[in-house]
């Protein structure tokens, strides 16, 4: 099902729809233009001893600051408990089995990308604390970071391992303090009866608490419980998140060749954070997924709807660092010591928390309009086709329904809704738009806005100006409140108009341009432009090249700006003693507040995928999802990716071509085989992401797609080594496919490229038929790519496997009397085996640009091989050659009909692996001297017995 958008944002940037408010700096002559540039806080390295990791973190700019602490039990099970130090809004905590290799923990940490990582001092010999030490000490340096401040590398971490005492790891006060801070709604008693859960979250919470400033306010703590399981999301592995591109690319490690930048046209940071959430752990709730694309539905289907809920979006402060605000309670306001930026974040949040809900009304009342009309004329059409009372229904007006939320988000611990197992129609419908409005609507929220506005002026507004911010800040409260605040105010007003005064008359004197300046960490200073940088007057000091500009202040404007900003603390210090009733009235009510900022962010999800689809020239299309054994079925399915606008201006175009998929449980193996080049990885990886972009509820780059919900994904892609642990490339590929063939499930997909190119042929093809033939057995849909040509013989020998390849792109060409050959690409999916020469590698290698006399005497080489060995030089498994080919193919028939009488007289019994072997003894007999061994016989002989009238 495709829905065209009636309107088109194409070749247009969401965040560029809107004006960005000009800088409030001003100038204080009529020559300088005036700007502010940020810098960003570094890597933090290896603790002191004098001053913590995580303090350091606090009060820098850095936008994260994660900590994990680890915890194992007898059993080898781990506990993961995480908390993000500067925006502690959810404490996440994972809880996994491991093997030998703790490999699930280690994968569980890389997701997380933690900046600590606290242990038991008492286990620090222990395998586990021995693994994450060697895995993290291999891996020092700084990170880079993208425009937001967050590493770009999934698993490239600057990480710090600690040990702590043994005390912090106490599941007493684990469970005291998990009852005291988490919120009624997270809460539940059954996380307390092991005790490595709460034991790692004793440890993450205290040691935060211990080496910050901060504490937790009593019941806003959010906590999210092993969401794989209990949210109903897909699992996907850390290898899998990076061979899909998920989040970076998987060379580069540059976040905008992936699919998060792809589709991230999210306005706020709680839905941006919402997404990357979603494409780690996509949703198998199709009631969930169905919704949410009936949200994206409404958005395409009205322009007016789209521009006003996305300008509304763009005037909401950063949601998460207003609920930091509340969750947390700074214990040195009385100090001497005390920061501006500590003093200040609680008022921040009260302000952030105002211009939130003056501004969610227009929000709820835009949305509320469009599904009436939207009901108003269902009920029109219905009542012409004599629909009755269900038309009525249908009409009621969203302000007055009280639907189900259907609102998954990671603060949730379950997904709640409608149980329907069909796609949405009628009032269901809208039913995620109606659950968006309750939770703007709750009685709450109007509670905590009267507060606010009695406390603070009119015009107190939040600002994304750090400077402005500040401003809003000390003059938040109203005049009056206090006699000492108003005369701070008057002061640092003053002290401000004398800094301008100061730069006007050192403008006029020297006669250069002189502008004024601001940062919230340095204050206020002087900027000159750099062609004055001969004239500098002799009273400016400190001067620092920036730029085209030129940095510097002088006595005066130094004394006053030192005046200003001990103004500007003692205002904050006044400002937060009078508000923390407010606080307090807020924290009450800070389930609300967290129901209103998920419900902002999944709506900020939701218009983000209606944009990606608006704005997008190519087609895309609604997926069908639906739960149970069904079939996977892409028509004109297209690589999700976007590298249309990452070349510059002179980049080549580079539109993928686009192909079909199908598999269902009858034809659920398919090999796909093809020449180098050929587009076979290319076509693994967008049947991935096509999944994973149906399952978070997305529009997919497709003509059509019915999508069954998988609730796994693997992959097995690239090659590489891993030098840090000393894995070659062949255990790479093994280990991963140890997991594969361990943890799937019969609702897994499974992406194969290429296993066993890494060691000698024919040990390569023996692992490869080896994996296929338990891959098939099971009910998982799996795509295989393969060079082995011998594995083809699988179709013949199982009914569910096919073959697909990648059309024929070596051809020969006379030109001038001599033959010569060379490649053409039709990136085309063929429904059959490939039929090219299996020497196109050596035409790869001449295109690649080898010397002719190298190309032919690899050629000649090859000849010799193939003469030698025949056929083509390669290991012959196809069953279907050779001169006894219909005799084997007859035989392998009769076999699998004795299977199918076995199965009908009572053989379910008999396990995959007992089935299998049959058919490797059949093979084995069939292939042999026609007599087959003793045991083969036995074991035939016993097959018999068990209901086989006649074996083979």
């Amino acid at each position: 099902m495709t829905l065209t958008p009636t309107f088109s944002t194409a070749g247009r940037s969401k965040r560029s729809l809107t004006p960005i408010a000009s800088d409030v700096n001003k100038t204080s002559s009529k020559k300088g233009p005036a700007k502010v540039t940020s810098g960003r806080g570094g890597y933090f390295g290896t603790p002191s001893a004098s001053k913590s990791v995580a303090n350091n973190a606090h009060n820098s700019r850095k936008s994260s600051h994660c900590i994990c602490s680890v915890i194992e039990n007898l059993a080898r099970e781990t506990a993961i408990a995480s908390i993000d130090v500067l925006n502690p809004t959810m404490l996440i905590i994972l809880k996994q089995a491991n093997s030998l290799s703790y490999n699930e923990t280690l994968m569980a940490l890389d997701v997380l990308q933690p900046d600590e990582i606290v242990l038991n001092e008492a286990r620090k010999s222990s395998p586990l604390a021995s693994k994450i030490s060697s895995y993290y000490n291999a891996r020092g340096g700084p990170v880079p970071q993208d425009d937001s401040g967050q590493r770009e590398n999934l698993g490239e971490t600057a990480t710090v391992v600690k040990l702590i005492s043994r005390a912090y790891f106490d599941q007493t006060k684990g469970a005291e303090l998990l009852t005291r801070l988490l919120r009624v709604s997270t809460f539940s008693p059954d996380m307390l009866t092991e005790f490595i859960v709460p034991s790692a979250a004793n440890a993450a919470l205290t040691y935060c608490q211990g080496t910050t400033s901060v504490a937790f306010a009593p019941h806003c703590l959010s906590v999210s419980i092993n969401a794989s399981e209990l949210n109903s999301r897909m699992s996907i592995d850390r290898s899998t998140i990076m061979h899909l591109e998920l989040l970076t690319n998987s060379r580069s490690a540059n976040k905008k060749q992936s699919l998060f930048h792809t589709i991230d046209n999210t306005v706020t940071s709680v839905g941006s954070h919402l997404l990357r959430s979603n494409l780690i752990a996509p949703s198998i709730s199709e009631p969930t997924i169905n919704a949410r694309l009936d949200f994206v539905d409404l958005f395409l289907g009205n322009e007016n709807l789209f521009y006003s809920i996305l300008e509304g979006l763009q005037r909401l402060p950063d949601l998460e660092r207003m609920l930091s605000g509340l969750i947390v309670k700074d214990r040195s306001v009385d100090k001497a010591n005390v920061t501006v930026q500590q003093t200040a974040q609680g008022i921040e949040s009260l302000i952030a928390i105002k211009t939130t809900l003056e501004n969610i009304p227009s929000i709820a009342i835009e949305i509320a309009g469009v599904v009436e009309e939207a009901r108003m004329l269902a009920k029109l059409k219905a009542s012409e086709e004599g629909a009755g009372e269900s038309a009525v229904d249908a009409a009621r007006s969203p302000l007055q329904v009280r639907a189900p939320p259907v609102i998954e988000t990671p603060q949730s611990t379950k997904s709640e809704g409608t149980t329907s197992t069909t796609a949405t129609t009628g009032e269901n419908k809208y039913q995620l738009a109606e659950a968006i409005i309750e939770r703007f609507a709750e009685e709450e929220l109007g509670e905590v806005l009267e507060a606010v506005k009695e406390t603070f002026t009119e015009s107190t507004v939040h600002s994304k100006n750090k400077h402005a911010m500040r401003h809003q800040e000390c003059f938040a409260l109203r005049p009056g409140t206090d006699g000492m605040m108003d005369v701070l105010r008057k002061a640092f007003l003053a002290n401000v108009d004398d800094i301008y005064t100061c730069a006007d008359k050192l403008a006029d004197t020297a006669e250069i341009t002189v502008s004024v300046r601001v940062k919230a960490q340095r204050g206020y200073y002087l900027c000159i432009p750099i062609e004055f940088a001969n004239h500098l007057p002799n009273e400016v000091i400190q001067p620092v090249k920036s730029g085209k500009f030129i940095h510097c202040t002088t006595n005066e404007v130094f004394s006053l700006n030192a005046r200003a900003q001990e103004n500007v603390k003692d205002l904050l210090v006044l400002t937060n003693h009078r508000i923390q009733e407010v606080l307090d009235f807020a924290r009450e009510r800070i389930e609300a507040l967290c129901n209103m900022t998920d419900a902002i962010a999944l709506l900020d999800l939701c218009h983000g995928f209606a944009d990606v689809v608006a704005s997008s020239r190519k087609k895309w299309c609604r997926p069908v999802v639906a739960e149970g054994e069904g079939s996977l079925a892409i028509k004109q399915g297209r690589y999700a990716i976007d590298f249309e606008n990452l070349g510059g201006k002179n980049a080549l175009p580079r539109d993928f071509v686009p192909n079909d998929t199908f598999a269902n449980q009858d034809n659920n193996f398919t090999l796909v085989s093809g020449v180098n080049g050929g587009g076979k990885s290319t076509y693994l990886k967008q049947i991935g992401l096509i999944v994973v972009l149906a399952q978070i509820g997305c529009y997919v780059p497709a003509e059509e797609a019915f999508v069954p919900l998988r609730d796994m994904l693997c992959t097995r892609i690239g090659t590489g080594d891993d030098f840090e642990h000393n894995i070659s490339s062949f255990m790479l590929e093994m280990k991963e496919a140890a997991y594969i063939c361990e943890n799937i499930t019969s609702k897994s997909l499974v992406l194969i490229d290429e296993l066993g190119r890494a060691t000698s042929n024919e040990d390569g093809v023996a692992v490869a038929w080896a994996v296929a033939e338990h891959l098939l057995m099971s009910d998982s849909i799996t795509f295989f790519v393969t060079h082995y040509a011998g594995l083809n013989g699988l179709e013949t020998l199982y009914e569910n496997v096919g073959c697909i390849s990648f059309g024929e792109c070596v051809v020969s060409a006379g030109e001038g009397g001599l033959e010569t050959r060379k490649l053409v690409y039709s990136h085309k999916v063929i429904p059959e085996s490939c039929k090219v020469e299996s020497n196109y590698g050596i035409d790869m290698a001449k295109v690649c640009g080898w010397q002719d006399d190298v190309v032919e005497k690899a050629r000649l080489i090859r000849g010799y091989i193939v003469d030698r060995i025949g056929g083509d030089g390669g290991v012959k498994l196809d069953v279907r050659s050779g001169e006894r080919g219909a005799e084997i193919r007859e035989k392998l028939a009769r076999a699998k009909r004795s299977l199918a009488v076995l199965v009908q007289k009572g053989g379910r019994e008999l396990s995959v692996a007992a089935k299998r072997d049959y058919l490797a003894l059949v093979y084995s007999k069939i292939e042999g001297d026609g007599g087959g061994s003793g045991e083969s016989l036995e074991y035939l002989r016993g097959l018999r017995e068990a209901g086989i009238e006649k074996a083979a």
